[in-house]
């Protein structure tokens, strides 16, 4: 961390001198594998994989830990109608208007929840960590990065009460909770299509784009989340050295049931894998946002290893 801290110093230097770093010498078409540092988060640079290259040549990222402990969607959320009580006391499963995907594509100070705001925490869970008052993610961004982020058509497996709106599909998805049996049925399910500038995994692009390309699917909190949650790393260990568990965008369809798939931590299994269920307003779930970055985007410094991470043009807005 101090030689990647050392490096957006030196960035930094140059640039508030009026010296542009030269290129990396091979570094113009940024490849699946490399390791890049894009955006900040709570005071730290934010470390992502290029998991994919999409069919227009942009580059898909996917943050390399966890960077946020939060709910998916607070309890008495009844998209168009559709609830039952499960759903109305555990929040709702339809990622298109969860709370979690408007803070992720949110670029403003005060986020507009347009269909239940994060407030406070659910009675009965210990820890308080509602999040209507922090800022969009987007505003960890400076505008340049934000100019580079490419919105993200994808469609999202919806549970058996969201059918009705569907865009697609025959059947519902087929859960399985072994990570490298994620495609299943996927390409009959039902599903809701939509654009996002950030988004959550779901469960078969997480096959596809991790798990077959022989990287681990399991996922550590950042330090500064943890210096965050002392109270966790009292009561279960929290530590930027163990797994934790962490939110897909997929929800759990065969039953009526109000649950949204997640990565475990690696401590459990079930039939030999770490594809759990949670509730909805479970606020101790991680976020691994994904984006992408247009096919034009090169980096200003760095070898794209996970030691020395591709900078992609961490430009200051202001000198002093």
């Amino acid at each position: 961390m101090k030689k990647i801290v050392g490096t957006i110093m030196i960035a930094f230097f140059l640039l508030c001198s009026g010296i542009v770093p030269a290129q990396a010498t091979n570094n113009e078409n940024l490849s699946i594998g490399d390791f890049v540092l894009f955006g900040m988060f709570s005071d730290e640079p934010i470390l992502w994989r290029i998991i994919n290259i999409n069919q227009d040549g942009s580059k898909m990222l996917f943050s390399e830990r966890i960077i946020a402990l939060m709910g998916f969607d607070p309890r008495g959320n009844a998209p168009g109608g559709r609830a039952n009580q499960d759903r109305l006391d555990h929040g709702s499963n339809y990622y298109p208007e969860s709370t979690i995907r408007a803070w992720l594509n949110s670029d403003q100070e005060q986020v507009n929840y347009p269909y239940n705001p994060p407030q406070g925490h659910p009675i009965g869970f210990f820890y308080p960590q509602g999040y209507e008052n922090l800022p969009g993610f987007l505003t960890n961004f400076t505008l340049e990065e934000r100019e580079v982020i490419v919105p993200h058509t994808h469609g999202v497996y919806i549970g058996n009460l969201d059918i009705e709106v569907r865009d697609g599909g025959s059947i519902s998805y087929q859960y399985t909770p072994r990570r490298g049996q994620l495609v299943s049925n996927s390409a009959d399910a039902y599903y809701k299509e939509v654009t996002d500038l950030v988004f959550l995994m779901g469960a078969p692009e997480l096959q596809l784009y991790v798990h077959d390309r022989g990287w681990e699917t399991l996922k550590k909190p950042t330090p500064g989340l943890v210096r965050e949650y002392h109270w966790l790393v009292e009561d279960q260990g929290f530590s930027p050295n163990k797994n934790h568990k962490y939110w897909l965008n997929t929800a759990y369809p065969p039953t009526n049931f109000s649950f949204v798939l997640v990565v475990g931590d690696g401590t459990r299994t079930y039939h030999g894998g770490y594809i759990g269920t949670y509730y909805p307003l479970d606020n101790e779930i991680g976020i691994v946002p994904a984006l992408n970055i247009s096919p034009d985007t090169t980096a200003v410094e760095g070898e794209g290893t996970l030691e020395n991470p591709y900078i992609l043009f961490q430009v200051p807005e202001t000198c002093e």
